[in-house]
């Protein structure tokens, strides 16, 4: 270990001299005045950038919140007003020090004030400051240049400065100066007795008679007698030898050591990023000759300056020459210790190394580690991606926009390479963060690029999701930087650009400047990496505070003060400074039951999908991989003394609570908790914190402490078995406790009556299911919270969550007994979370089966709603089947149902359109849960099969009408299309024919007419009949009702659902294409006309990388059943069309499976366009095929020809059916839609058309 100690280092640094608790031993400017803090508060202008409405701007954060993550350590959007040049800098802090001197008046040009109990004070470089005892009219002392450590030597000359050690040391509160110098407030005995400082007998005449006062009112414990100057010169002497030196690789620093912790600040890790820098992976410092001064932490990364509370106060601060670091180290020869290394939270957009000094210091000392704290590049100059600055053709860590994940991989690389020269050891580097910190550390768990830099890993309440690459240019481009080149965007001022890119951040409803999933430096999201178990497998801690949410949802207090509440004035409570204008009681705050209720839920909820998307799923995944996941959930609120009643109530366990406890500082969350009533039991909480996190950095298991095992996670959904500890404390003593159950958060059964929001556990398989109830509210006080009460309570969770609401009651059919709500459910890594509503009906003649119906997709907006058909339910109520009815999350429906109303006998799943989909998904995903199926016209062949459908219409129109866009196209070119295959607007008659933009009254026929005799007859001349036929070979090949399907669908395919994908194929995930057609072959009968097709038409390759995720938009379905599937679909459905049941029935029939299914084809030419009689009959005969073993009859779907017979699908198409609006009033007035099977032939041809021009004269 190669530290050195000595006086060598006077030579090398002239007149800057180290003392005993030097500056570097002090977090920053820490203002203890609440006066200088206050001033700065509430300067959140979140609803105001936007330009929405407090209600619109309040509900959009909690949905970003609850589910995209959600802001760290600040939660609320800040923008600052001020300005400054590229780099604008905060002040740098000194100490004045003799021992650290707490209660000298501080005056620079700049600043005025008291030191604090490490002797600080702010100053601007190079400025002088001043120091006086007793206040700015006090005894001036002397004056000097602001650096980082100011000594009595530095401000007289040898002999006064003697004299000023005797008074301080003299004066010191508890006579103790080994702890410091606390000066007592004497300016009224300076006032009456003078102190000398320019004579020794002048000045002992002088305090004799100041301590004679002193002593006579008793201001020290005892009689106080002055120190000698030999004692006083001997210890301001004794303080120039404690500087430390190490050498590293690039030059030897000098720190400090007080006799118990030594630390090196402000070390460069690498060149300042600034000028050609900016924007570029970090190098390797400059090495240095000589000694480098390491007493001052380096500046914080350029950001908005915030209060202690959370509150911006329109101020930027900071520096882009922010890249460095800080050691912390015990005073000992110990060699080989494990080193902690932190990275900061404040939603990768503000903090800094120097806010989190006295916990590092307390840590290295009572830890017996290295510490070490690194800044790294925030905001835009840390997440950044612009396509001027990298090169599309290389994938490397330059071309990433993670630059700030790039500077803690340097960081970790410059550890690797000198911790050894603090006494720390290389081969046992735990890394940890909270809150964005926390995501960062995710980051570099899942990064390939961090690999071997690090041994063991701690999130503590990790939190915001990594986003899509695409994201960053969608953020750059709201900033208005898209068209700049790399030069001009370097030339932007630091300040101007924070405060742009932040009102862009604003823009794209982002609050956090979150790591981008480029491939490279971080190559996917945390969650898909976990999952397929591409991470750097190490032991690791993560966390969860009980309380998390509660003071992130009180951070936005300018926008609850828009509602006409006042919750952002809570921190006046406790420090009545906060509202200098008026003394706030927790009864104006909460005058009510509802409001403090309503509070109470609000949080409980959004801490509950937090805790659910960041603790257990994150631990279930990694466990699935490893062994040595350990979990903790933090529940300290105060200690329960009745000081902090109010306290527990307001903050609870809240967000970055737990950071001092971990660390063993002094300081807590905002600090107002920590108090003499709670401090044995907050100690000994501290202890065993700290002793479990000693215990995991060195050997990776945090083991047993104060007669408790932390155990790791399990996955096993077993009642009672562990899965995180749980720490907390009474007033006395530590409470260590144990979860046992994923997403409990529970209230006890016999206070549920007592709950605005009721909570009730139940645990099938293990897994709790939580049912609410909105309906205890208040009716009056609904409004105007409803639109929080809906978005809150649809909190999403992994598994679901049931909230009962009797708004979404249905009315119960004669017999039956029917309740309903809305759940939460996860649906994949890109997906994220969604919200649906569920509703179970028992008839009173119950006979113990069950159906589970999945409904389809309803309503303009990304919405699911109930949606079963009547006939169906009335069908099965009457023949006595309980009902329950959701979507995607139906295992866990049915796992909930189970729970409630005991195992149902049989059970059978259906569904219409989406929900025929995970239906047919349904039975191979889970096939032990279900004894029959019947999907009804349902996405059963797939995602990518539905999407690239749809795109493959576009394409196809593209195509034919000789446009030949490149795709992806831009919204005019796509535009274009329509219009020309359309004949809109200008185009009167399309390339293609006479093609209206919506269906004529005329609309069987099919869309191609002479332009010369628009009345009649398809013209085989035109384009339009290509068109025509490859799409009807795209959707199924030939078959009965094909011209009709094909007006009825052909816009809407073309120019709503094929132009997003053409415009977008990507379809905004950054993701990759999730449509392709790079390989399909189109079919034309004519084999020129076929070549040329498939020659010509425009390519979308999907990156092989990324077919997962197109597939998991909506599941894979695999033809490997194992129960009866009886599937239906219409015919002449071409929004999901038939070729979708065709592809399920060959991966049926290629898995050897064919006689489990049966498909039933129905002339009908809507989506989902079965009747009553076709729909119960088909179930039915399922029924008789699960109970009796009787297959029902089937439609031969796999042979073409006996497709393409004109009486193919009647066999199972009742009449009279139901009239179809589109087309029964067509055809004959009198005849309802069942003419379809009457006339036994198309209306226009008898045969499949056979007339074809050559491909030549199709495109003249």
């Amino acid at each position: 270990m190669s530290i050195r100690k000595g006086s060598s280092l006077f030579s090398l640094v002239g007149a800057v001299m180290f003392s005993s608790y030097a500056e570097y031993f002090h977090g920053g400017f820490r203002p203890r005045s609440r006066r200088s803090w206050t001033e700065r508060r509430r300067a959140n202008d979140c609803t105001t950038r936007r330009g929405s409405s407090s209600r619109v701007g309040l509900l959009r954060w909690m949905r970003y919140a609850g589910i995209l993550a959600v802001l760290m350590l600040g939660l609320v959007s800040i923008i600052g007003t001020g300005g400054g040049d590229a780099t604008p800098t905060g002040p740098s802090s000194g100490a004045f020090v003799n021992s650290p001197v707490e209660g000298l008046y501080y005056k620079t040009p700049t600043y005025a004030g008291w030191t604090d109990a490490d002797g600080t004070f702010p100053y601007e470089p190079g400025e002088e400051v001043e120091f006086y005892l007793g206040g700015a009219d006090g005894l001036f002392l002397g004056t000097a240049p602001a650096t980082g450590v100011v000594r009595p030597d530095d401000i007289a000359d040898t002999a006064r400065a003697t004299r000023i050690g005797q008074l301080l040391q003299t004066l010191d509160g508890d006579g103790n100066t080994n702890n410091g110098i606390g000066l007592p407030d004497i300016a009224a005995y300076l006032e009456a007795n003078s102190v000398d400082l320019d004579d020794d007998d002048a000045f002992e005449t002088s305090m004799t008679a100041l301590l004679a006062a002193l002593n006579a009112d008793n201001v020290f414990d005892g009689p106080r007698t002055l120190v000698s100057a030999a004692a006083a010169r001997a210890q301001l002497d004794a303080a120039k030898s404690q500087e430390v030196v190490v050498s590293t690789q690039y030059g030897d620093l000098a720190g400090f050591t007080d006799g118990t912790v030594a630390a090196w600040r402000g070390i460069p890790y690498a060149k300042p990023p600034v000028g050609e820098l900016r924007w570029e992976p970090p190098q390797d410092p400059e090495p240095w000759t000589g000694t480098r001064l390491a007493t001052n932490s380096g500046p914080r990364s350029l950001q908005f300056e915030m209060t202690r509370t959370w509150q911006a106060t329109g101020n930027i601060t900071g520096s882009e020459d922010c890249l460095y670091l800080d050691v912390f180290r015990p005073d000992t020869d110990d060699g080989d210790l494990p080193v902690y290394v932190w990275i900061h939270g404040g939603s990768n957009k503000f903090g800094s190394a120097v806010d989190y000094f006295h916990n590092a210091r307390a840590m290295a000392e009572k830890r017996n580690v290295v510490v070490v704290l690194v800044q790294y590049r925030l905001g835009p100059l840390g997440w950044f991606r612009h396509a001027a600055l990298r090169d599309e053709d290389i994938l490397d860590y330059g071309n990433s926009g993670n630059f700030g994940t790039l500077d803690q991989i340097k960081a970790l690389e410059w550890i690797q390479g000198n911790i050894e020269a603090f006494g720390g050891d290389p081969g046992s580097v735990t890394i940890a963060g909270q809150s964005a910190g926390g995501h960062n550390v995710m980051n570099l768990v899942i990064s390939p690029l961090a690999e071997g830099l690090f041994h063991r890993a701690v999130a503590e309440s990790g939190v915001m999701p990594v986003i899509p690459a695409d994201m960053g240019e969608t953020i750059t481009e709201a900033a208005g930087y898209a068209e700049l080149g790399a030069e001009d965007l370097r030339a932007i001022p630091a300040a101007e650009l924070l405060a742009t890119m932040e009102t862009a951040l604003g823009e794209v409803e982002l609050q956090t400047y979150n790591a981008f999933a480029d491939g490279y430096v971080i190559p996917d999201t945390v969650i898909n990496a976990l999952d397929q178990g591409n991470y750097n497998e190490v032991p690791i801690i993560i966390g969860y505070n009980r309380n998390e949410w509660n003071d992130l949802l009180l951070a936005a207090g300018d926008a609850w003060a828009e509602l006409g509440k006042n919750w952002g004035m809570v921190y006046d409570i406790f420090d009545p400074d906060f509202d200098e204008e008026h003394e706030w009681t927790y009864e104006e705050i909460f005058p009510n039951e509802n409001e403090e209720r309503i509070f109470q839920d609000l949080t409980r909820f959004t801490t509950l999908n937090y805790r659910v998307k960041y603790l257990d799923e994150l631990c279930r995944e990694l466990r699935e991989n490893q062994d040595d996941v350990y979990a903790y959930i933090f529940e300290w609120a105060g200690g329960g003394v009745p000081e902090l009643d109010e306290f527990a109530t307001i903050f609870g366990a809240a967000h970055s609570m737990e950071i001092p406890f971990f660390f063993g500082g002094p300081d807590s969350l905002f600090g107002y908790s920590f108090i003499p009533e709670n401090e044995a039991g907050r100690i000994a909480l501290q202890d065993a914190m700290g002793a479990f996190l000693r215990n995991f950095m060195e050997t990776g298991d945090p083991r047993t402490v104060a007669g408790a095992e932390w155990e790791p996670w399990s996955n096993e959904d077993v009642t009672g078995v562990p899965k995180a500890i749980t720490f907390n404390a009474d007033a006395e003593d530590v409470v260590l406790g144990f979860e046992t159950e994923e997403l409990s958060y529970v209230e006890k059964v016999e206070g549920m009556e007592e709950l605005y929001i009721t909570e009730e556990m139940a645990f099938p398989d293990g897994i709790p299911v939580i049912a609410s109830a909105f309906a205890a509210w208040d009716p009056a006080y609904l409004d105007p919270w409803w639109f929080v009460a809906q978005s809150t309570a649809t909190c999403t969770y992994e598994q679901l969550r049931f909230v009962e609401r009797n708004h979404l009651q249905l009315e119960a059919l004669a017999g039956a007994e029917t309740y309903g709500g809305t759940y939460g459910y996860y649906v994949n890594p890109w997906s994220g979370y969604q919200v649906a509503d569920y509703w179970i009906e028992m008839p009173d003649n119950w006979n113990g089966d069950l159906v589970l119906y999945c409904h389809g997709y309803q309503g303009d907006d990304p919405e699911l709603s109930l949606s079963m058909t009547g006939f169906l339910r009335e069908h099965l109520v009457e023949n006595g089947y309980e009902i329950a009815t959701g979507v995607v999350g139906t295992r866990t429906l049915l796992d909930y149902f189970a729970a409630v109303h005991g195992d149902p006998g049989r059970v059978y799943i259906t569904g219409h359109s989406m929900g025929g989909h995970i239906t047919a998904r349904s039975v191979t995903e889970y096939p032990e849960a279900y004894d029959g199926a019947m999907p009804m016209c349902g996405v059963v062949g797939g995602a990518m099969e539905q999407f690239s459908f749809s795109t493959d219409m576009a394409l196809l129109a593209n195509c034919f009408t000789d446009c030949n866009f490149k795709v992806p196209m831009t919204e005019e070119n796509a535009d274009l299309l329509v219009a020309l295959t359309f004949g809109i607007g200008e185009f009167e008659i399309s390339p293609l024919g006479y093609i209206p933009p919506l269906p004529p009254a005329s609309m069987i026929e099919p869309y191609y007419y002479d332009p010369e005799d628009p009345t009649r007859g398809a013209n085989p001349d035109w384009p339009g009949a290509f068109f025509m036929e490859a799409s009807m070979y795209r959707s199924g090949g030939w078959r009965p009702l094909w011209y009709e399907a094909f007006s009825n669908m052909t816009f809407f395919q073309v120019a709503r659902q094929g132009y997003q994908f053409i415009v977008d194929p990507t379809a905004g995930t950054g993701m990759g294409n999730v449509v392709d057609n790079a390989e399909y072959q189109y079919y034309l009968n004519d084999e020129e006309g076929r070549a040329y097709l498939n020659d010509t038409i425009q390519r979308i390759a999907t990156n092989p990388d990324y077919l997962a995720f197109s597939e998991a938009i909506m599941y894979p379905v695999s033809g490997d059943i194992t129960i009866p599937v009886l599937s239906m679909h219409d015919i002449g459905d071409f929004f999901v069309p038939f070729s979708h049941e065709i592809l399920y029935a060959e991966k049926v029939d290629a898995a050897g499976e064919s006689d489990l299914l049966r498909t039933r084809v129905i002339r009908s030419v809507n989506h989902c366009g079965m009747n009553a009689a076709e729909t119960t009959g088909a179930f039915d005969d399922l029924v008789n095929w699960v109970v009796n073993g009787v297959a029902p009859a089937g439609d031969d779907i796999l042979n073409p020809e006996t497709m393409a017979a004109p009486h193919f699908g009647c066999q199972f198409t009742t009449e009279p059916r139901p009239e179809d609006t589109y087309f029964g009033t067509y055809i004959n007035d009198d005849k309802n839609d069942y003419w379809i099977c009457e006339c036994w032939q198309d209306p226009l041809y008898d045969e499949p058309p056979t007339w074809y021009p050559e491909p030549v004269e199709m495109l003249q």
